[in-house]
């Protein structure tokens, strides 16, 4: 008998979130993740840890998580408690951690353990004012990683504004480092997590598993959803379970080959991601864009995930 894959060694840079939680027990499902790294974005950077240490709680995990940037580059936090609750989680009840933050200083954890480990890939499901950072310490950062794969930006709208989704949107000048600085970006953006979708069914069967784990994740894919409601959606997208997915299960995605760059001046565009569409563009492609899933193999893979 065939040996069984390897699975992905990854970081996660986070912000937990909903659909951060969520990405954290896939990845501890289907990949190796070896740490998370925290930043501000839908919560601040402090409470991002603590989310994080409570869902590693509920998974019965030990992962190192490290804490990271408390604010972007240049402009003030941004959040987005509105949809996730004001603590992140939907209101859900989670255990307390049960072990505290590894450090301080993700940027520093960055660095040193891509040293270490030269297969690691990262996955930022946040802003990505960690991985610009990193890159303003050591620029060889981008060579030592084995891919970066993002759940931000979108080749058609935003959901912060018309042309910009969260987390380019939260540190638009980070993102625009971080593209610049590194070669074949997996974006996994709006225009494809819009194909992943949950519901109250969902909640249901969550339920339906009969452990703390599913209750857990049941309350808070609730709350999710009554939150969205008061905007007139019926369904949440799983943003960040699904670039995670991305790295664990490429097969399941389709891809484009085109030169992205951010937008960082605009009064109507700040934070959009310029996708290059044409077919002869005279400017080198720096990014795999993801066009196309298997919505319904991710979306079991989340279920899964969830013991």
């Amino acid at each position: 008998m065939a040996d069984p894959p390897m699975k992905p060694k990854i970081v996660l840079d986070t912000d937990p979130g909903v659909d951060d939680a969520l990405a954290i027990l896939v990845a501890l499902a289907y990949a190796d993740l070896r740490a998370i790294t925290t930043v501000a974005g839908n919560v601040g950077v402090e409470l991002a840890t603590a989310n994080a240490l409570k869902v590693l709680a509920l998974a019965d995990s030990t992962v190192p998580v490290y804490q990271g940037a408390s604010a972007p580059l240049h402009d003030d936090p941004v959040n987005a408690v509105a949809i996730h609750g004001e603590f992140g989680l939907g209101g859900a009840a989670f255990p307390d951690p049960v072990s505290r933050v590894a450090g301080l200083d993700a940027v520093s954890f960055l660095l040193e353990v891509t040293r270490q480990e030269p297969d690691l890939a990262v996955v930022a499901i946040g802003p990505l004012t960690n991985i610009a950072l990193a890159l303003r310490a050591d620029s060889t950062f981008a060579d030592r990683i084995a891919g970066l794969t993002i759940m931000g930006g979108s080749s058609t709208h935003g959901n912060v504004t018309s042309a910009a989704e969260f987390n380019i949107y939260a540190d638009p000048e980070a993102a625009d480092e971080v593209f610049r600085a590194v070669s074949d970006i997996c974006m996994v953006g709006l225009n494809l997590t819009h194909q992943v979708d949950m519901n109250v069914s969902h909640v249901e069967q969550f339920r339906a598993t009969g452990t703390v784990q599913g209750d857990t994740v049941a309350e808070m894919l609730a709350g999710y959803i009554t939150a969205v409601s008061r905007h007139g959606a019926d369904r949440v997208f799983m943003h960040d379970p699904t670039a995670v997915v991305a790295v664990t299960h490429p097969e399941l995605f389709e891809y484009e080959h085109r030169n992205v760059r951010i937008e960082t001046q605009g009064i109507y565009t700040r934070g959009m991601t310029v996708v290059d569409q044409r077919k002869e563009s005279r400017d080198p492609a720096n990014v795999f864009v993801a066009t196309n899933v298997d919505r319904d193999a991710v979306v079991a893979m989340v279920m899964a995930s969830v013991r």
